[in-house]
């Protein structure tokens, strides 16, 4: 099946399809898993092999036999023995480490010299994360230097660039290399081993003459596809149209960091870059995302630019993302990030190679006057430091060993605090408004200086859909007006502040208080289920392990997929299970706290059948904190309908002692309902910082392990049970 160096023939074809594998890896073990990933792969180039209008070249580096080789992949025989590889092996002169940018420099133009073709696509393969490509050897192929491998004297040869690895789709790599392809095609989280369906992708080439437009989106849906659209995503960049992104991130970095040193601005900034959702490649957050959470931030300049950033990334046919597909179960993610390194340590930053001087290097970080690398390294880290101490404590008890999971269990403690916080506010200010507009009709609390009234309310009825815990209530027929004040745009109808529209008038207040819980509630539950650190589950005892740190997870190879394992690691050393007695063996309830001893859950009750014990504990860990949190829906509906009961009429009496009274019972549903979100808050704390069953790594079986998904429906925590969910 081999041919002699220099016996292909040169001829022009329709498309050349080019694989730079980097399955090398200085751990031996991790080594051994790469490169059978990457032979499977080349099996499956083999399943369709080089045509007369299709090229597939590949150049791998791997364990064995100590140099990368490169093949011109042929079709397989029939019968032939599947362990013997299929191609032409051209040499190795000129080629070493791949994490230079000289041997893919020299396989390019090899490929274009001797494989020709009207259309290329080249596909990196092997371990990424941080800004570089090909962790073979320690030493990656920064994005700098990959995109000067890529451009030649002509410019941009390369029409789809695509990323058979994980999280290198991001707004810093897609403005580097705006110059060097036409489109990439690349996923902004992990990339399971199994990898790119190219047996589905070389046949569409093999079957039609299809344009590289078309078949960038149709890699993007084949992949998906070929996951069951499950815990996957890839998206489609048209890098031609990547200019704007410079002074688009211009602008947002500089209002951002405008408004981060303001006392009104800089706690609802820290706000959204912690919350904003995040592959596992953390500091790698959602740029669209993000967007979105700082446009709701209380400032022009910021909602200005964060919209306009949004709105350019939303995907089109002629639009800079093309395409994005993914897991609906990836909340948040809209598929390209942007690095924040103030939501990381500085041992992260170091081994993602994010240093400042390198993060600074970027193009789109050094566009124009660009403050966006002093944001994220230096103010985002002043307001952010204080909270992640808070949590360092508490992550090592957690048995996170590594690097990468001390701070995912330190992001998950934090965007937690984080959505308790933004509600005890919420609660504070909707206090306020509510007693304010009782007591005077114009959204000031007696003493206090008058609130301005709720914009953008017209035609929000008080009940569902804009306040959901409200009961179906009858409206009565408010009157409105225009408005017609200076700074109001477009005439915005808006409430009248009279007495008859006081009832109208709470529906924002309210309604912001219904976010606040819901967010709360839609990040416990991520956090809780979250499949690297949430809450234990499985046939043996998921018992928190490893109390002290390390640099590295004490992972068993063959276990996990992509570029962090993405399984619970380190059951200890020795023959015994490293957990204190008495905290989760046996069959007694494993918990010891202050909120009191967990009744051992009957099985009937719960509907789970014959569970283990740990799993059962489990879903009742899920059902307490859904019942706190469902506690606090109450609170808020009680408050919803005693404001509806005062203000119903129209208007309240001008009786003092009948005001009194109204604010009385006011303030005393305030009063419950903090202790309410005081009670979740504890719950959701207690359950997160369990000792045998919290938030933390822990071992888990592949056999009759039942999902984290499962159990929280089980124990109540989905929108079965919580109205706001």
């Amino acid at each position: 099946m081999f041919t002699l160096p220099g016996q292909t023939m040169v001829q022009r074809k329709r498309w050349t399809v080019m694989l730079y594998i980097a399955a090398d890896h200085p751990q031996p073990e991790r080594a051994a898993i790469t490169e059978r990933a990457a032979i499977r792969d080349l099996r499956e180039l083999e399943s369709v092999g080089s045509t007369d209008d299709l090229d597939i070249l590949v150049q791998i580096d791997r364990r064995w036999p100590g140099y990368p080789e490169r093949y011109w992949i042929k079709k397989a025989r029939k019968g032939e023995g599947r362990s013997q590889p299929c191609g032409t092996l051209v040499g190795t002169k000129n080629i070493n480490d791949s994490g230079d940018p000289g041997p893919l420099i020299d396989f390019l133009k090899w490929a274009r010299e001797e494989h020709p073709a009207d259309n290329s696509m080249l596909v990196l393969w092997g371990h990424a994360y941080g800004l570089g490509f090909g962790r073979d050897h320690g030493d990656p192929l920064t994005i700098p230097e990959l995109a000067k491998a890529l451009k030649t004297e002509k410019g941009y040869e390369i029409d789809i660039l695509g990323a058979n690895a994980c999280a290198m789709c991001y707004a810093e790599a897609a403005y580097e290399l705006r110059n060097a392809a036409s489109f990439l095609v690349a996923p902004e989280i992990t990339m399971p081993f199994a990898g790119w369906p190219y047996d589905r992708i070389l046949k569409r080439i093999a079957k039609s003459a299809i344009e590289p437009r078309q078949l960038a989106q149709d890699i993007v849906t084949d992949f998906v596809d070929s996951f069951g659209r499950q815990d996957v995503s890839l998206t489609l960049l048209d890098l031609t149209k990547a200019e704007p992104l410079g002074e688009g991130m211009k602008a947002l970095a500089s209002a951002v960091e405008h408004g981060i040193g303001r006392k009104k601005t800089g706690e609802p900034i820290g706000d959204a870059f912690l919350d904003t959702a995040h592959g596992s490649v953390r500091p790698l957050i959602d740029l669209v995302d993000l967007c979105g959470r700082l446009a709701c931030v209380d400032d022009s300049p910021i909602e200005s630019a964060a919209k306009a950033m949004k709105e350019f990334l939303e995907p089109g046919d002629d639009k800079f993302v093309i395409k994005y597909e993914g897991d609906t179960d990836l909340e948040g993610l809209h598929g390209l990030g942007i690095f924040a390194p103030a939501v990381t340590g500085a041992a992260d930053l170091t081994r993602l190679e994010l240093s400042e001087p390198h993060y600074k290097a970027l193009e789109l970080v050094k566009y124009g006057d660009n403050p966006w690398a002093k944001l994220v390294y230096h103010d985002l880290r002043r307001a952010l430091d204080p909270m992640n101490k808070a949590v360092a404590e508490f992550v090592k008890t957690t048995g996170a060993t590594g690097v990468e999971q001390r701070m995912g269990v330190a992001q998950l403690m934090v965007s937690i605090h984080r959505a308790f916080a933004k509600l005890d506010k919420t609660l504070t200010t909707t206090q306020e408004k509510v007693i304010g507009t009782v007591a005077n009709g114009n959204g000031a609390a007696p003493g206090r200086h008058a609130l301005p009234a709720a914009p953008s309310v017209a035609g929000k009825q008080f009940g569902p859909p804009y306040l959901r815990l409200a009961s179906d209530y009858r409206q009565p027929q408010f009157r409105q007006v225009k408005a017609i004040a200076e700074g109001v745009v477009g005439g915005t109808t808006v409430i009248d502040a009279t007495e008859d529209n006081r009832l109208l008038q709470m529906v924002a207040p309210l309604a912001e208080l219904e976010d606040a819980l819901a967010n709360v509630e839609r990040i416990t539950k991520r956090v809780l289920t979250d499949r690297k650190f949430g809450l234990g589950a499985g046939d043996e005892p998921p018992f928190k392990t490893g109390m002290g740190a390390g640099d590295e997870p004490p992972f068993k190879t063959g276990m996990g997929a992509g570029d962090e394992p993405p399984f619970k690691t380190g059951m200890g050393a020795g023959d015994e299970p490293p957990f204190k007695t008495g905290m989760g063996t046996g069959d007694e309830p494993p918990i010891k706290t202050g909120m009191g001893i967990l009744p051992w859950l009957d099985a009937a009750d719960m509907g789970i059948g014959a569970f283990t014990n740990p799993i059962r504990t489990v879903a009742g860990l899920y059902r307490q904190v859904a019942q706190a949190l469902q506690l606090s829906e109450e609170a808020v509906a009680k408050i919803e309908g005693l404001v509806r009961s005062l203000l119903a009429n129209g208007s309240i009496p001008q009786d003092v002692e009948y005001k009194q009274r109204g604010i009385e019972q006011v303030q005393r549903s305030f009063r419950e309902l903090k202790e309410m979100v005081a009670q979740a808050k504890r719950t959701t704390g207690w359950v997160l910082t369990h000792p045998a069953y919290g938030l933390g790594p822990s071992p888990q079986t592949a056999q009759g392990t039942v999902p984290r998904e499962q159990l929280a429906m089980v124990g109540g925590l989905s929108s079965r049970v919580l109205r706001l969910m």
